[in-house]
């Protein structure tokens, strides 16, 4: 999944990014870069929405804003989802985050 990550006040997104996709899929909020992964991290709690999927084994993988991992783990600590991994890309920054299904809250 790639959620928007940047707020618009932040817009630290490079120009040939802004311009190759819009607005909506790049910004997440006005003030509010995590606020994609607050909603999903309630929506994919949700037991209507989770007895739908085929949860053994069942990953989750975010794109993540440069310097986000820990912010979007603990996003979802409170969440049906546990953090397995944060992956890196070719300039070795944090891009990614995976999260296992493991069938309910873990207090």
């Amino acid at each position: 999944c790639n959620p928007p990550y940047s707020s618009l006040r932040e817009q630290r997104l490079s120009e040939s990014v802004k311009r190759r996709d819009p607005s909506v899929a790049l910004f997440a909020h006005d003030t509010d870069a995590l606020w994609a992964y607050r909603q999903l991290a309630t929506t994919l709690s949700d037991p209507q929405v989770t007895s739908h999927l085929a949860m053994q084994h069942t990953r989750l993988v975010f794109e993540i804003g440069h310097g986000q991992a820990d912010s979007v783990r603990k996003i979802f600590r409170s969440s049906p989802w546990q953090y397995v991994d944060t992956y890196r890309d070719h300039k070795a920054l944090q891009r990614a985050v995976v999260f296992l299904y493991i069938g309910a809250v873990l207090s």
